[in-house]
């Protein structure tokens, strides 16, 4: 959690200093970036996540009509 905190601020600095230029089209693109980052997660969580998906995307494979 304090790393994802230390990432979020140092993108949102990175979007004050664009504003602060004038580049204001790239600094919305750097907030809508971090909002839309997926939330914080353990090692374990990610595994978890990944293999469920790996698994979803292997029984769809599996009842694809063959070629």
């Amino acid at each position: 959690m304090n790393t994802r905190r230390d990432v979020v601020r140092g993108w949102n600095a990175m979007a004050q200093l664009l504003d602060e230029q004038g580049h204001r089209e790239l600094a919305t693109v750097v907030r809508r970036f971090v909002e839309r980052m997926p939330p914080p997660s353990t090692e374990k969580q990610w595994i978890a996540s990944e293999l469920k998906a790996r698994v979803a995307h292997a029984r769809e494979n599996e009842r694809a009509p063959s070629r």
